[in-house]
């Protein structure tokens, strides 16, 4: 087989090998996980307890049926057999408030969930992009790995001739095995990607594939923009909403707690006992009706204390939206810096120190043509070209990892 037909028959069964292989994408991954992490499963738990608590919450209490007898003496077949029926009478709506306050708890836990799943789908967002980076930086290392082979093969060649020092051809192979070296490390850091990944979707044996996607796209962000998607979605503020409200039911039926409810009692009995009838003829009293209604006085315990600590939660609740704002305002801006810094590195890497490195390079390796510059200088800049290239892979991979905090409102990074 011809050279270029061999070289032909590589490229080709290279790509089918490439397209063999499971690729996935961003959104691939976040469903995947959100599918089979057990934390959001869990939170989901949390919802569906609080929404028995809720339930619970607002069911009367249970009447009570039983039996009673009075001056029971089977001799003279006296005394009063018969049944009754109790029931407590929830007065001032505390049923109405119970529901209340355990309904804002089911929204606190609601939120809790959706913080869950977007922690979830953010590590998902940043295992993609470290994948991604991780596969550009492997392809940028191993063209390093080329460059540093072809200088020590050249150097032992040009030593083999007499015009290269043994130095120079130890100091060759020394860069060559530091690029075989680093594009290991590259590779293992991939693998590590994609084995993290494989727990993150419950799926510890996932096949490795390619991280499919743009990592040069990166979206634009503004400071203000950001904060404001946060202040009007972000899970922790809305649960802390949520638990304002149920300190302020909280508050009120605290106070409606000294209120006191109702204890009612009735029902029928056979009363045995004689009692005078007409005509003086002694006679059984016979059916009759009973009932009792109680009532707890509020004179030594108000719930006072009660009050007091509802009040006191209530006051801490309202500072709770105040503070998180303050921090998430302050995380951002730490986060902010970072991306805008990344963003400007992979700009001006791409744009301009990287051409202009390429620019140099393939003016030497002209001028190293005609005989007018030492090879060694074509390495050095071919050498600087690819560590560039490196640097603004890293830039992009940063810019992405920011991008994921920002836009996941930061949470769970």
């Amino acid at each position: 087989m011809r050279p270029r037909s061999r070289l032909l028959a590589a490229s080709f069964a290279g790509a089918l090998a490439l397209g063999a292989q499971q690729r996935y994408r961003v959104a691939d991954l976040e469903r995947m996980a959100l599918d089979a992490h057990p934390t959001v499963s869990q939170a989901q738990a949390a919802v569906r307890a609080a929404q028995g608590r809720t339930l619970q919450a607002g069911l009367y209490p249970n009447p009570v049926f039983g039996a009673n007898g009075e001056h029971v003496a089977p001799v003279n077949r006296g005394g009063a057999l018969g049944g009754f029926i109790e029931q407590r009478i929830i007065t001032a709506g505390k049923l109405g408030l119970d529901r209340k306050i355990f309904a804002e708890e089911e929204k606190a836990a609601q939120q809790s969930a959706e913080l869950e799943r977007l922690r979830v789908r953010n590590r998902a967002r940043m295992l993609f992009y470290e994948g991604l980076a991780g596969q550009r930086m492997i392809e940028v290392r191993e063209r390093l790995r080329g460059v540093a082979n072809d200088t020590a093969r050249i150097y032992g060649e040009l030593a083999n001739i007499g015009m290269a020092d043994r130095p120079e051809v130890i100091s060759a192979g020394i860069e060559a095995r530091k690029a075989e070296l680093a594009l290991a490390q590259s590779r293992n850091d991939l693998e590590a990607v994609w084995r993290r990944t494989g727990a993150l979707v419950r799926q510890p044996a996932l096949a490795t594939g390619v991280f499919e996607g743009n990592l040069d796209e990166l979206p634009v962000i503004e400071y203000e923009a950001a904060f404001e998607k946060i202040e009007a979605g972000h899970p922790l503020l809305r649960a802390a909403q949520a638990q304002r409200a149920r300190a302020e039911y909280a508050l009120r039926r605290a106070e409606v707690q000294k209120i006191p409810d109702l204890q009612l009692r009735g029902g029928l009995r056979e009363n045995g006992e004689m009692a005078e009838g007409v005509m003086g003829r002694p006679r059984r009293i016979g059916l009759e009706g009973i009932f009792d209604a109680g009532v707890e006085i509020p004179l030594f315990n108000r719930n006072q204390g009660g009050v007091t600590t509802a009040r006191g939660e209530l006051d801490a609740a309202r500072f709770e939206s105040d503070k998180l704002r303050l921090e998430f305002r302050s995380m951002l801006a730490t986060e902010f810096a970072g991306y805008q810094n990344s963003v400007i590195a992979a700009k001006i890497h791409g744009e301009s120190m990287i051409p202009q490195a390429r620019q140099a390079y393939e003016m030497l390796v002209k001028n190293f043509r005609q005989m007018a510059v030492a090879y060694p200088q074509v390495i050095g800049a071919q050498r600087n070209l690819v560590q560039l290239e490196e640097a603004r892979v890293e830039a992009l991979r940063s810019a992405w990892v920011k991008v994921v905090e920002i836009e996941g409102l930061l949470a769970g990074y």
